[in-house]
């Protein structure tokens, strides 16, 4: 029998055929100061039915694990027991968010999978989640979190182009980087940035950093002077509209010379037109780091196809499909044409209007910013080291 994540992804196409992303359940876990932890939400809705007791300790054993110590919002991993089946967990706690209200988010894997796989999809849900406790009923939150459940799984099998799209897509993590465009910063200090920014009440810096790190943004040290461990960038990101060479050069092939042609000139139009915007750079980016629009995307690049071929192909569930496809529309990466099919009836053609890449390089401007910061304040120890702490990972990692 097919696991639920099983069935959500059963027939879909993932980034990385070889991630495993199948969790066995995910949990709301609330806290009542009376009671204690309470299971908010499950997903599937009878997991763990036959064994509420277990479930009940390990919600609790989960929760005050999180909230042991100075119980700051942040990502925890650990082992929990159910009905006799050991499960490796992959938890996030938000802190308190309002008034006394406080949450931990947590995936139950098998204990084979990696619960670190799953810290940046987890962190990215948790705030929508969260705010829709109050506003649904419980019906629409099961409805909600099931929802969810499944976004996690898509966005735990993204490929690292849209990793990267999804850093500058997400509010809290496209604030990091006007502060790092800057030079070093202690985590303490860019943690009451993000605070001050974003107004949230707190935020974990180290779940917001994990995929910077991991996708070769930043590097993070131990600075003597400054007695704190502190970020500095060492390749920043650029996200951008390309035009859609191999597309455009398939269309003579898969349609009639008329519309390829129009579809040529439809392209050729737009890039005239087209004006790089802070915004439009942001709206291109969510489309990049949204799992159905980029499966779709990504099937374009290859040649215009018709709505119900990539509807097949990626087994994107129909109305899922059609929000993918407006949300693309919308924001000019695609446009959309009725084809006389061979059979006489028409179908809807989708073609590329423009490519959405995103690229990794090395911040020459440092090299220059630095030193004029440093040049400003020659008596300051403290900044003179962290720049030459910048200077000196810059160095390592410069592309040879």
């Amino acid at each position: 029998m097919l696991r639920y994540g099983d069935q959500l992804l059963a027939g879909r196409r993932t980034g990385d055929p070889e991630k495993k992303t199948m969790p066995v359940a995910m949990l709301l876990i609330d806290w009542d100061s009376k009671i204690g932890a309470v299971l908010k939400a499950k997903v599937p809705a009878d997991f763990a039915d036959y064994y509420k007791e277990d479930l009940n300790t390990e919600i609790m054993r989960i929760f005050t694990s999180h909230a042991m110590g100075d119980a700051t919002a942040g990502f925890a991993s650990l082992s929990v027991r159910i009905g006799g089946e050991e499960y490796s967990v992959a938890s996030y706690y938000t802190g308190i968010v309002r008034e006394e209200e406080q949450y931990c988010v947590s995936l139950l894997l098998t204990p084979s999978e990696d619960p670190k796989a799953y810290e940046a999809a987890i962190t990215s849900i948790v705030s929508p989640l969260t705010n829709a406790v109050i506003s649904m009923t419980d019906a629409e939150f099961q409805t909600e979190i099931e929802n969810t459940y499944r976004r996690i799984i898509r966005l735990a099998g993204m490929t690292d182009e849209s990793r990267l799209a999804r850093l500058f897509s997400d509010e809290v993590s496209r604030a990091v980087f006007p502060k790092l465009w800057k030079g070093g910063v202690s985590k303490e200090d860019l943690e009451e940035w993000l605070k001050m920014v974003t107004g949230l009440p707190s935020v974990s810096v180290d779940s917001i950093l994990s995929p910077f790190e991991e996708l070769g943004l930043i590097k993070t040290e131990w600075v003597d002077e400054i007695g704190r461990t502190c970020v500095f960038m060492i390749k920043d990101l650029e996200v951008f509209r390309a035009p859609p060479l191999l597309a455009m050069e398939a269309s003579s092939t898969v349609l009639d010379p008329e519309l390829a042609a129009e579809y040529k000139g439809e392209v050729l139009e737009f890039l005239t037109e087209w004006q790089k915007t802070p915004d439009d750079t942001v709206a291109v980016a969510q489309v990049l780091a949204d799992p159905d629009c980029y499966d779709i995307l990504n099937e374009l690049r290859r040649r215009p196809s018709n709505v119900s071929e990539i509807e097949a192909t990626l087994g994107i569930p129909p109305k899922e499909m059609k929000e993918a496809v407006q949300t693309l529309k919308k924001f000019r990466v695609v446009s959309e044409k009725r084809r006389k099919g061979p059979s006489g009836e028409y179908d809807k053609v989708l073609f590329l209007l423009n490519d959405i890449r995103v690229r990794l390089f090395f911040p020459e401007y440092f090299l220059q910013s630095l030193i004029v910061d440093l040049e400003k304040t020659p008596d300051d120890d403290r900044a003179r080291e962290m720049v030459h702490h910048h200077l000196r990972l810059l160095r390592d990692n410069f592309p040879r």
